[in-house]
């Protein structure tokens, strides 16, 4: 089951640590500047920091992990 961290119910920093912690194999932030870019502030579990990502890469990026059974 995903594991999604809620801004309702925590504040972005908690989110980041919470998925960190459960070892969420990806965590996607986004701000104002990323939804105006149609991008995700996107960290690998396994590769670390990845930057600012646009959205349409990291779909198939995830797309090409789930067929090839990479995550």
């Amino acid at each position: 089951m995903p594991n999604f961290a809620s801004s309702v119910n925590t504040n972005r920093a908690q989110g980041i640590r919470e998925g960190r912690l459960d070892l969420v194999p990806y965590l996607a932030v986004v701000g104002a500047k990323e939804e105006e870019n149609n991008s995700v502030a996107l960290r690998s579990r396994k590769e670390g920091e990845l930057g600012e990502v646009n959205i349409d890469t990291v779909v198939e990026k995830l797309r090409e992990e789930v067929r090839t059974r990479a995550l």
